[in-house]
């Protein structure tokens, strides 16, 4: 049968950039965040990151 597959890279946050990705927010143009930026204390500083589109998508 089939073999286990090991754990999948994930990407950077894409506010901090140090954290691993745990949600991605938004279909047409998609938002990867760790558990911090997502509604944590780096909201003001993801709000500057982010396109307005971005924005809404996440209800910033």
């Amino acid at each position: 049968m089939g073999g286990v597959i090991g754990p999948i890279k994930l990407p950077p946050c894409g506010v901090c950039r140090r954290a691993q990705v745990r949600a991605r927010r938004g279909d047409r143009d998609p938002v990867v965040l760790c558990l911090a930026c997502d509604g944590g204390p780096l909201v003001d500083k993801a709000r500057a990151a982010l396109s307005d589109d971005q924005r809404r998508a996440l209800n910033l």
